[in-house]
């Protein structure tokens, strides 16, 4: 499993950012690990500004966080 795996699996947003950094050992780990696992879907999070907004978003829409007054905070409780 390699790239070719990874072009299979993930849309095409997300294998473009994979594909960007060139490492063969990254790959075979995501191939390996996205093989076994079985994901529905895969989400690559970059540093932009738009992934951190989908990633608080999602973390709230689930419920696994809840918003803070403060903008762009959140807060997740573990076992309370």
């Amino acid at each position: 499993m390699s790239i070719e795996y990874l072009k299979e699996r993930l849309d095409e947003e997300q294998f473009n950012k994979i594909r960007k950094i060139k490492n063969e050992n990254l790959h075979e780990f995501l191939s390996r690990y996205i093989d076994l696992m079985d994901p529905e879907c895969v989400y690559v999070c970059t540093d932009s500004e738009e992934d951190e907004f989908y990633v608080k978003w999602k973390a709230i829409y689930s419920g696994e966080e809840k918003p803070l007054r403060t903008p762009r905070h959140t807060v997740h409780f573990d076992n309370y």
